[in-house]
């Protein structure tokens, strides 16, 4: 194959129809721009494993319509700008690690589910990541964090059922959109330090704390985002000014 040219790598039990039976030996025998196809059910990984090339790691539904599941018990570190994974349930990682510990810029995460985790998606030093309709749900404690990086997109994700949805510290120019944090066992969204953020048609129900908390976080943007909840106060500032709420109700200032 010339120099450069994309590989298609499949991964399943059956070595007469896949080139490998593991997804870290596919991850390893990759190079950027491979496309790894996982037809296994289940992938069992027991130690951590590093993305540091620019791949794409797709899914293949069963005949019942199933994704697969990976269950990386150290998490994933995704290294290498430009990854996508797509169509994945990663579940089962082990404390005090994430499903996915993102460290790089312009990934894609689409079409899977992040459950069962100690704690769903880190993202550290990162930009320009986006996470579209995927289902962050039932990790045991957040289902997002963001410490340091700016300019992420959320788009139709479901980020419910965990301590808190999304933790956001020392972070600006995020966005969510179109996103659902519902039923979590804290807050739905948690900002510390954090500025220039967007929620956009988001519906915030039934958590066990607040909608949201901000403290010390300035001139974010909250837009038609739908608060459901039996306290008076929805949404909480502390510390925190010149932030916009249209068509947003429930908020209650404490400087």
């Amino acid at each position: 194959m010339p120099p450069g040219e994309r590989s298609i790598i499949r991964v399943c039990l059956n070595t007469s129809v896949c080139e490998y039976t593991t997804i870290e030996d596919a991850v390893n025998a990759s190079k950027d721009g491979d496309v790894i196809l996982l037809h296994r059910e289940i992938s069992r990984i027991t130690r951590k494993l590093e993305i540091d090339k620019e791949i794409t790691i797709r899914g293949v539904k069963s005949h019942t319509d199933k994704i697969p599941i990976i269950i990386p018990r150290q998490g994933i570190h995704i290294k290498a700008d430009g990854v996508k994974l797509y169509n994945l349930e990663i579940r089962g990682s082990f404390y005090p690690n994430s499903s996915l510990y993102i460290t790089s810029n312009y990934n894609r995460i689409q079409g899977c589910k992040i459950t069962r985790n100690y704690i769903g998606i880190i993202f550290e030093n990162s930009s320009k990541n986006k996470v579209l309709h995927s289902n962050i749900v039932g990790n045991r404690l957040h289902g997002v964090i963001i410490k340091n990086s700016t300019s992420n997109s959320f788009i139709y994700d479901d980020i419910s059922h965990n301590l808190d949805g999304i933790w956001i510290k020392n972070s600006y120019n995020n966005s969510l959109i179109r996103c659902k944090m519902d039923n979590n066992s804290r807050h739905g969204f948690y900002m510390h330090s954090s500025d220039l953020n967007k929620f956009w048609k988001c519906l915030v129900r039934d958590n066990g704390g607040l909608g949201g908390l901000l403290i010390n976080s300035d001139g974010n943007l909250f837009s038609s985002v739908e608060l459901i909840s039996e306290m008076s106060c929805k949404i909480v500032e502390i510390n925190s000014f010149w932030n916009v709420y249209t068509n947003t109700g429930g908020v209650c200032v404490k400087h």
